[in-house]
């Protein structure tokens, strides 16, 4: 349920061709306003109803000017608005007329206060009646970039350019594993739309891991004249987070495989799991580069990251630890 904003319009009697507009201007704004030619009539307590007045506001509005400021009364009602503003009970609220802000005491000078100088006044008076109803001219939150809504928030250990490179890395390889695919970083730029010190800073990142290698070529611009090549170790570290396979559980099933005497050529057991080579290739890496298999010393022949494992002591233990 809406509830009405009450204000309490506190001004000095001198004033009253600045103050009464402006209580007009709040009344026509739906902001029930408490201005003492309305509210106090023949006979009445003033001290009863300007209490009444300031027990009631939400919105204590003191028009401070030269004259205001020197008076007793006017400084009565100011030490009430701000005793009910330190309570939580209303919002005290400044306008200046004619005065600097240096002018102030330091209590009001801890408080913004909006001039009313006669050039700007009805955008301030707007200004006003909307902070009193919480409208800000603050532009809505848009969305973050998409390389922000993509990213794990942290999981991977990365920075968000960086994880955004490494996807594409991932996604683009074709056998998961450092087949000499080269990916200019003038291209990363386009699928990103990351800014360039992001871009380097990302690739040194991964670089200073291990996880790539940046080849550099002649050209005018960096990006262009810099290409990122992908390790084995990226796809064994990587592949889980942006794959529905997980390269060490793989390598789990390998290892058991091998230690129950199965044969270690990578192709057939590829065969049998019915892995293809991008699957395949992480598992045998992560085993290979954690030492936990030994290996033919050549390469495997294309598509396979290397042709044979055969078991050693670090294999049995890797898979008597994890099962």
């Amino acid at each position: 349920m809406k509830t009405t904003p009450h204000a309490f319009l506190c001004h000095a009697s001198e004033d009253k061709e600045i103050a009464r507009p402006l209580a007009e201007e709040l009344q026509r704004n739906g902001v029930d306003t408490f201005y003492d030619k309305w509210e106090i009539g023949p006979g009445d307590s003033l001290r009863q109803k300007v209490e009444e007045g300031i027990g009631d506001c939400t919105h204590f509005i003191v028009l401070l000017t030269p004259i205001s400021i020197e008076k007793p009364w006017v400084q009565a009602e100011i030490d009430a608005g701000f005793v009910r503003n330190l309570e939580g009970q209303c919002k005290f609220i400044p306008l200046r007329c004619g005065l600097d802000v240096d002018s102030l005491s330091p209590l009001l000078k801890g408080k913004h206060s909006p001039a009313l100088d006669g050039s700007h006044d009805e955008s301030n008076i707007k200004k006003l009646i909307d902070s009193i109803y919480g409208i800000s001219d603050k532009p809505p939150l848009g969305e973050p970039p998409q390389v922000i809504q993509e990213s794990s928030g942290g999981a991977l250990g990365l920075s968000p350019a960086t994880e955004a490179i490494v996807r594409i890395m991932i996604e683009g390889s074709e056998n998961g594993m450092a087949d000499g695919q080269m990916l200019p970083l003038g291209q990363v730029k386009e699928a990103t739309g990351l800014e360039d010190d992001d871009i380097i800073d990302a690739i040194e990142e991964l670089e200073r891991q291990g996880y790539v290698e940046v080849v550099y070529t002649q050209s005018i611009d960096p990006l262009d004249g810099e290409h990122v090549w992908a390790k084995d170790s990226l796809f064994a570290t990587f592949d889980k987070y942006f794959k529905p396979w997980n390269p060490e559980n793989d390598a789990l099933q390998i290892a058991a495989d091998l230690v129950n005497g199965k044969d270690g050529t990578v192709q057939a057991m590829a065969q049998e799991y019915n892995w293809p080579p991008r699957r395949m290739n992480p598992a045998v890496s992560y085993l290979i580069e954690n030492d936990f298999v030994g290996s033919s010393p050549e390469l495997g022949s294309h598509p396979w990251v290397n042709h044979w494992l055969y078991k050693t002591p670090s294999t049995r233990r890797f898979v008597r630890d994890r099962s």
